[in-house]
């Protein structure tokens, strides 16, 4: 079982380390990056959540008449899969949603000899849904529901979303991608967990951005919204903000998303899975989570007060 690195402690060993070796990140893992921003300051710009100023990607609806794996296809044209026909779910439209649900579900048996790691946790897709070198800011916003007996247990992975070529986890990845999901801890308490170009060389698990912010309720629908604006190339001033029912709950405002001009936010990054499988299935309650009405917003040249 792997251990979260906690937010504080992550933020002292970056400020304490020295500058990553050339080629890995261009960014110091120093004093440079303030402390404050790391674990998420109180917003303050007063913008509103960024579909109602973002331009919406025109994606098909998920066809509830077809197989699982087949309407995700259709829909989102992903470049990587997992997990579609095995643990996912199509429903029928419901009161509070405006398309069908997605229900991701957690295996109920342990993994098979042979059987890739990543089968055993749930589901996803990469779709790079915002094209070409991607989108100097993008919006997602979805609903998620935790069903009412739901064991938040030891935490869990939602979606978010991803530019070049994303870190999925502790194994280094390309220092130029990035990914920014939500997630749920132990306890319920909401996050954002961040692969990006300044989070500290021992960021393995991702930084830990906003715990205690917010919480999931189960058994309700919950609205998430997500801003990613990219950082000029030559200095960490990337903008990351949150809203959750409609209300803001954190802005970020010294990310280093990229390293390169051009670099910027591909798409939707549906990645869905408890952080210790093990414990999940040995606790009691309905082990799945609900999605619906995804969707993609692309934004241009924004500025920090949210104009562009």
């Amino acid at each position: 079982m792997r251990t979260q690195i906690p937010v504080l402690a992550a933020v002292l060993t970056a400020a304490a380390a020295p500058a990553l070796a050339q080629g890995a990140s261009d960014y110091p893992v120093s004093e440079q990056m303030p402390v404050t921003n790391l674990q998420a300051i109180a917003p303050g710009s007063g913008v509103t959540p960024c579909s109602q100023r973002y331009q919406p990607v025109d994606l098909p609806a998920l066809d509830a008449d077809k197989p699982v794996a087949d309407a995700v296809r259709d829909a989102f044209d992903p470049r990587d899969a997992w997990g579609l026909d095995q643990n996912l779910a199509l429903l029928p439209p419901e009161p509070g949603t405006e398309g069908p649900v997605l229900r991701v579900k957690a295996p109920g048996a342990l993994l098979e000899e042979g059987e890739p790691d990543r089968m055993r946790v749930g589901g996803g897709f990469i779709a790079p849904v915002l094209g070409g070198e991607g989108a100097r800011s993008a919006c997602l916003q979805y609903k998620v529901r935790f069903p009412d007996t739901f064991s938040f247990t030891d935490g869990g992975r939602l979606p978010g979303l991803y530019g070049g070529a994303p870190s999925m986890g502790a194994e280094p990845g390309d220092p130029s991608g990035f990914t920014m999901r939500f997630a749920w801890r132990e306890d319920g308490d909401g996050e954002l967990v961040e692969y990006i170009a300044n989070g500290g060389a021992d960021a393995r698990y991702g930084l830990s951005v906003g715990p205690t912010r917010w919480s999931w309720r189960a058994g309700v629908w919950h609205t998430v919204e997500l801003e990613t604006v990219m950082n000029a190339p030559d200095r960490p001033d990337g903008i990351a903000r949150v809203w959750i029912d409609g209300e803001p709950v954190i802005e970020q405002t010294d990310i280093a998303y990229r390293r390169k001009k051009g670099a910027g936010a591909d798409g939707l990054l549906f990645s869905v899975f408890y952080d210790n499988p093990d414990v999940e299935r040995a606790a009691p309650g309905e082990k799945y989570v609900d999605f619906a009405d995804l969707r993609v917003f692309r934004g241009g040249d924004q500025t920090a007060d949210g104009g562009g």
